[in-house]
Protein backbone atom coordinates (compact mmCIF):
# COMPACT_ATOMS: atom_id res chain seq x y z
CA UNK A 1 0.00 0.00 0.00
CA UNK A 2 1.46 3.35 -0.98
CA UNK A 3 1.39 6.49 1.12
CA UNK A 4 -1.60 8.00 -0.69
CA UNK A 5 -3.69 4.91 -0.13
CA UNK A 6 -2.60 4.88 3.49
CA UNK A 7 -3.65 8.45 3.99
CA UNK A 8 -6.98 7.90 2.28
CA UNK A 9 -7.52 5.01 4.64
CA UNK A 10 -6.52 7.15 7.61
CA UNK A 11 -8.88 9.95 6.65
CA UNK A 12 -11.72 7.49 6.23
CA UNK A 13 -11.35 6.03 9.69
CA UNK A 14 -10.99 9.47 11.21
CA UNK A 15 -14.22 10.45 9.54
CA UNK A 16 -15.94 7.42 11.00
CA UNK A 17 -14.44 7.64 14.48
CA UNK A 18 -14.33 11.36 14.99
CA UNK A 19 -16.93 13.00 12.77
CA UNK A 20 -17.40 14.68 9.42
CA UNK A 21 -14.57 15.89 7.20
CA UNK A 22 -15.98 19.40 6.89
CA UNK A 23 -14.69 20.62 10.21
CA UNK A 24 -14.09 17.42 12.15
CA UNK A 25 -16.84 18.04 14.66
CA UNK A 26 -16.26 16.56 18.11
CA UNK A 27 -12.57 16.03 17.38
CA UNK A 28 -9.97 17.65 19.65
CA UNK A 29 -8.24 20.60 17.98
CA UNK A 30 -4.79 19.01 18.10
CA UNK A 31 -6.08 15.91 16.31
CA UNK A 32 -7.95 17.98 13.76
CA UNK A 33 -4.79 19.97 13.02
CA UNK A 34 -2.73 16.76 12.71
CA UNK A 35 -5.24 15.29 10.26
CA UNK A 36 -5.25 18.51 8.24
CA UNK A 37 -1.42 18.41 8.05
CA UNK A 38 -1.59 14.83 6.80
CA UNK A 39 -4.26 15.79 4.26
CA UNK A 40 -2.10 18.63 2.97
CA UNK A 41 1.09 16.58 2.85
CA UNK A 42 -0.45 13.59 1.06
CA UNK A 43 -2.63 15.64 -1.33
CA UNK A 44 -5.85 13.79 -0.57
CA UNK A 45 -7.79 15.86 -3.12
CA UNK A 46 -6.20 13.90 -5.96
CA UNK A 47 -8.94 12.55 -8.27
CA UNK A 48 -7.38 9.08 -8.12
CA UNK A 49 -8.44 8.79 -4.46
CA UNK A 50 -12.14 9.39 -5.04
CA UNK A 51 -14.57 6.54 -5.54
CA UNK A 52 -14.37 2.96 -4.30
CA UNK A 53 -13.72 3.73 -0.62
CA UNK A 54 -11.64 1.35 1.44
CA UNK A 55 -13.52 1.32 4.76
CA UNK A 56 -16.39 3.73 4.46
CA UNK A 57 -18.35 1.39 2.22
CA UNK A 58 -18.67 -0.97 5.19
CA UNK A 59 -19.46 1.73 7.73
CA UNK A 60 -22.04 3.79 5.88
CA UNK A 61 -25.45 2.77 4.62
CA UNK A 62 -24.26 0.06 2.28
CA UNK A 63 -25.84 -3.18 1.19
CA UNK A 64 -25.23 -4.92 4.52
CA UNK A 65 -26.68 -3.54 7.73
CA UNK A 66 -24.45 -4.55 10.63
CA UNK A 67 -25.73 -4.86 14.16
CA UNK A 68 -23.99 -2.80 16.85
CA UNK A 69 -21.78 -5.66 18.03
CA UNK A 70 -20.74 -6.38 14.45
CA UNK A 71 -20.00 -2.69 13.87
CA UNK A 72 -17.80 -2.65 16.97
CA UNK A 73 -15.83 -5.66 15.76
CA UNK A 74 -15.46 -4.11 12.32
CA UNK A 75 -14.32 -0.78 13.77
CA UNK A 76 -11.85 -2.56 16.03
CA UNK A 77 -10.32 -4.34 13.05
CA UNK A 78 -10.23 -1.13 11.03
CA UNK A 79 -8.36 0.57 13.87
CA UNK A 80 -5.90 -2.34 13.89
CA UNK A 81 -5.26 -1.77 10.19
CA UNK A 82 -4.82 1.95 10.81
CA UNK A 83 -2.29 1.22 13.52
CA UNK A 84 -0.27 -0.77 11.00
CA UNK A 85 -0.62 1.92 8.31
CA UNK A 86 0.42 4.72 10.65
CA UNK A 87 3.39 2.73 11.94
CA UNK A 88 4.54 2.17 8.36
CA UNK A 89 4.05 5.84 7.48
CA UNK A 90 5.97 6.85 10.60
CA UNK A 91 8.91 4.63 9.65
CA UNK A 92 9.01 5.91 6.07
CA UNK A 93 8.90 9.66 6.66
CA UNK A 94 11.90 11.86 7.38
CA UNK A 95 9.91 15.06 7.95
CA UNK A 96 9.81 15.73 11.71
CA UNK A 97 6.66 17.88 11.49
CA UNK A 98 4.88 15.11 9.60
CA UNK A 99 6.13 12.53 12.11
CA UNK A 100 4.59 14.61 14.90
CA UNK A 101 1.24 14.67 13.11
CA UNK A 102 1.34 10.92 12.47
CA UNK A 103 2.26 10.25 16.10
CA UNK A 104 -0.62 12.45 17.31
CA UNK A 105 -3.15 10.64 15.12
CA UNK A 106 -1.73 7.25 16.09
CA UNK A 107 -1.87 8.17 19.78
CA UNK A 108 -5.50 9.32 19.52
CA UNK A 109 -6.56 6.19 17.62
CA UNK A 110 -4.80 3.97 20.17
CA UNK A 111 -6.53 5.87 22.96
CA UNK A 112 -9.92 5.40 21.28
CA UNK A 113 -9.27 1.73 20.71
CA UNK A 114 -8.21 1.10 24.31
CA UNK A 115 -11.01 3.08 25.93
CA UNK A 116 -13.84 1.96 23.69
CA UNK A 117 -13.23 -1.66 22.88
CA UNK A 118 -12.02 -3.06 26.23
CA UNK A 119 -10.28 -6.04 24.59
CA UNK A 120 -13.55 -7.92 24.00
CA UNK A 121 -13.20 -7.61 20.26
CA UNK A 122 -9.64 -8.92 20.43
CA UNK A 123 -10.83 -12.00 22.31
CA UNK A 124 -13.65 -12.48 19.81
CA UNK A 125 -11.24 -12.15 16.89
CA UNK A 126 -8.94 -14.75 18.47
CA UNK A 127 -11.86 -17.11 19.00
CA UNK A 128 -13.03 -16.68 15.39
CA UNK A 129 -9.53 -17.47 14.13
CA UNK A 130 -9.52 -20.62 16.28
CA UNK A 131 -12.88 -21.65 14.83
CA UNK A 132 -11.72 -21.06 11.26
CA UNK A 133 -8.60 -23.15 11.92
CA UNK A 134 -10.53 -26.07 13.42
CA UNK A 135 -9.82 -29.41 11.76
CA UNK A 136 -13.36 -30.37 10.79
CA UNK A 137 -12.26 -33.72 9.35
CA UNK A 138 -10.78 -34.85 12.69
CA UNK A 139 -12.87 -37.65 14.26
CA UNK A 140 -12.53 -36.28 17.83
CA UNK A 141 -13.61 -32.81 16.70
CA UNK A 142 -16.58 -34.32 14.91
CA UNK A 143 -17.64 -36.34 17.96
CA UNK A 144 -17.30 -33.34 20.27
CA UNK A 145 -19.31 -31.26 17.80
CA UNK A 146 -22.11 -33.81 17.80
CA UNK A 147 -22.03 -33.92 21.60
CA UNK A 148 -22.46 -30.11 21.78
CA UNK A 149 -24.92 -29.81 18.90
CA UNK A 150 -28.08 -29.64 21.02
CA UNK A 151 -26.71 -26.81 23.14
CA UNK A 152 -25.51 -24.89 20.10
CA UNK A 153 -28.85 -25.18 18.32
CA UNK A 154 -30.65 -24.16 21.50
CA UNK A 155 -28.46 -21.06 21.75
CA UNK A 156 -29.14 -20.19 18.11
CA UNK A 157 -32.87 -20.46 18.71
CA UNK A 158 -32.60 -18.31 21.85
CA UNK A 159 -30.59 -15.63 20.10
CA UNK A 160 -33.01 -15.61 17.19
CA UNK A 161 -36.10 -15.46 19.41
CA UNK A 162 -34.45 -13.59 22.30
CA UNK A 163 -35.89 -15.84 25.02
CA UNK A 164 -35.19 -14.92 28.63
CA UNK A 165 -32.07 -16.42 30.22
CA UNK A 166 -34.07 -18.46 32.76
CA UNK A 167 -35.67 -20.49 29.98
CA UNK A 168 -32.22 -21.06 28.48
CA UNK A 169 -30.85 -22.42 31.75
CA UNK A 170 -33.89 -24.62 32.33
CA UNK A 171 -33.67 -26.01 28.79
CA UNK A 172 -29.93 -26.59 29.15
CA UNK A 173 -30.54 -28.60 32.36
CA UNK A 174 -33.21 -30.63 30.57
CA UNK A 175 -30.83 -31.42 27.71
CA UNK A 176 -28.08 -32.40 30.16
CA UNK A 177 -30.43 -34.71 32.06
CA UNK A 178 -31.65 -36.26 28.82
CA UNK A 179 -28.11 -36.89 27.63
CA UNK A 180 -27.10 -38.37 30.98
CA UNK A 181 -30.15 -40.64 30.88
CA UNK A 182 -29.17 -41.91 27.43
CA UNK A 183 -25.58 -42.59 28.56
CA UNK A 184 -26.70 -44.58 31.61
CA UNK A 185 -28.96 -46.71 29.41
CA UNK A 186 -25.93 -48.04 27.53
Amino acid sequence: MNSLQGLALLCGICLVCFGRADGFQDIPDNLSKAINKLNDHFNVNDKALFGNPIFLKDLTNGDVKYEESEQKLLLHEILEVYDSILADMLNRTQDEDLKGSIEEVKHQLDKQRRSYFHHKEHALKKRLQDLWAMKTSDAVVQRKAVRELGWVIQRVVEVMTKKPIRQHRRRRRQISRAQLGRKSAF
